[in-house]
């Protein structure tokens, strides 16, 4: 059975992700109606590749596609080369595995963004029902986003040096601690408070120093008319060396690639010309727009008269 192979995890009718499959797996995933297996693994360690797989896949009537990725060093090369061979695919039933099915998620989950119109929410929520990437792949995904691989246009702008950036959300424990170093709540507020918060968010960049969340923002969107920009917090001990430059172009990027237009944002006090900056500006005084701040006055009711 094909539930057999390791890791094996079926996207849709016609996608399924795995680890390395044996001989005997190949033939059920040909027997399941499969045209085309896409390997992501290499084919230098007997524990995690077969002996000749694309002769086995050619003999059992399939299409073979070899992408060798280095796990320790994934490229954006090897990215590109997945996007042309699911291009490839078309309305074939693909098979696409590596040794562990680690890397394939990833792979996945990036073209769903590029190539098929995917939130980056829903993509990685997809993503992590079959792996949660280690600190290689979290800055590999961060480095593919950042240069929207497959869109128009690259964001014109640097990673900073030292910092990891990924698109993932943190864990509500390091979001807390780097949001109560704002004073905009209350730091009594426990961790789970804001754990829906981040559950919610259309889209999220991180940053990382030192071993912890230096800086993080995030989009509240429909996905396709409104977007706005939250939280843009970096720690004050690592403030003016880029980060905040770098989540906010790489947060704007995932916005005009959905196509949003009307993109807002609060600006905390002092930091209007940052935004400036990048390219916003402050409403007309007698532009639209209105904050709710107190519940209104209600007026009293009369009371009702029951008659008999």
């Amino acid at each position: 059975m094909l539930e057999s192979i390791t890791r094996y995890l079926p996207v849709s009718a016609s996608l399924a992700t795995a680890g390395q499959p044996t001989e005997a797996q190949l033939a059920e995933v040909a027997a399941a109606g499969f045209k085309v297996v896409i390997n992501l693994a290499l084919h230098n360690d007997p524990r995690y590749s077969l002996a000749d797989e694309a002769a086995s896949v050619a003999a059992l009537g399939m299409s073979y596609v070899h992408i060798p990725v280095q796990f320790s060093a994934p490229t954006l090369a090897d990215l590109m080369a997945f996007f042309d061979a699911m291009e490839q695919v078309g309305r074939r039933k693909a098979f696409i595995h590596c040794s562990h099915n680690k890397r394939v998620p990833v792979f996945v989950a990036l073209y769903r963004i590029a190539k098929q119109g995917w939130s980056e929410a829903a993509a990685v929520a997809a993503m992590r029902e079959a792996w949660q990437p280690d600190a290689t792949w979290e800055r590999f995904m961060a480095q593919a986003l950042a240069v929207q691989v497959g869109g128009d246009e690259p964001i014109p702008t640097t990673v900073p040096h030292p910092f990891e950036f990924s698109p993932l959300a943190p864990t509500p424990e390091a979001f807390k601690a780097l949001y109560d170093t704002t004073g905009w709540g209350p730091i009594s507020r426990d961790a789970s408070y804001y754990a829906g918060a981040l559950a919610s968010s259309w889209c999220t960049r991180a940053a990382y120093g030192e071993g912890r969340l230096v800086g993080f923002a995030r989009v509240i969107s429909d996905g396709h008319l409104h977007a706005f920009i939250t939280e843009m917090i970096v720690h004050p001990d690592f403030q003016r060396r880029g980060i905040g430059a770098h989540l906010l172009a790489s947060l704007l990027a995932a916005c005009h690639k959905a196509g949003i237009s009307d993109i807002q944002l609060f600006s905390a006090r002092g930091k209007a010309a940052f935004y400036r900056r990048h390219g916003f500006a402050p409403r007309p005084q007698e532009g639209p727009g209105m904050q709710f701040v107190a519940e209104p006055a209600r007026p009293s009711m009369p009371t009702e008269v029951v008659r008999p």
